[in-house]
């Protein structure tokens, strides 16, 4: 270990154990005894993780989540496909419209983002991004609109505070740091965001917006 030390620049053994430990969430020692697959998604969503731009701002992330189970839902959605910061606005410009239309307020539902898949394993126009409401039973998705079912489960809930260009980040940022260290399994469901207030009330970057990645439950 020393010696991959030396030679990717570290003066000692413990600096690179501590930049290792920083960046994967493990010591070397333990990467060198993980299987190849958990190897290789390690290595894989580092390879992946986002490159600081100086450009960008840091981003306003809970440290730790809140464990939450969420009952199913119905919903009424818009769809598009595409990467998630790019049609997510589109998708939600299309359901205000189509609601509009039919007097379904927004501000009388709970509003969801639904995200289905990995950027790292679908194509970029194949991405499933659904803007959503949760209504009750007997309420009818207008002309334009889907209705549809969110499964039940258990989830790791973040809160995000700034605008929604950052949330897409925010995932990768979540994927490739808690979910590494903590040893979480997620489980095969969307990921969500519930909007906790609106643009038209607070500044965009007071926006608060609750992330959440759907766990294995530990009960």
């Amino acid at each position: 270990m020393s010696e991959v030390a030396l030679g990717v620049g570290h003066k000692t053994p413990s600096s690179f154990n501590k930049a290792v430990r920083l960046a994967l969430g493990l010591s070397p020692t333990a990467l060198r005894a993980a299987s190849a697959p958990e190897r290789r998604e390690l290595v894989a969503r580092l390879a992946a993780r986002p490159r600081a731009d100086p450009e960008l701002p840091p981003l306003r992330l809970s440290r730790t989540p809140e464990m939450r189970r969420r009952p199913a839902r119905r919903f009424i959605y818009a769809r598009e496909l595409g990467t998630y910061s790019e049609v997510a606005p589109l998708a939600w410009s299309r359901l205000s419209a189509k609601l509009g239309a039919s007097g379904i307020s927004m501000r009388a539902h709970e509003r969801v983002g639904v995200s289905y898949d990995d950027p790292h394993a679908v194509s970029e126009e194949l991405l499933r991004y659904d803007a959503g409401l949760v209504v009750a039973p007997g309420v009818k998705a207008p002309p334009g609109t889907s209705v549809g079912r969110l499964e039940g489960g258990d989830y790791a809930v973040f809160e995000h505070c700034g605008s929604y260009r950052h949330i897409e980040r925010a995932f990768a940022h979540l994927f490739a740091g808690w979910v590494v260290r903590s040893g979480a399994r997620v489980r095969p469901a969307p990921c969500l965001e519930l909007y906790r207030n609106q643009a038209i009330d607070v500044p965009e970057h007071e926006l608060l917006t609750e992330l959440l990645i759907p766990v294995e439950s530990s009960r």
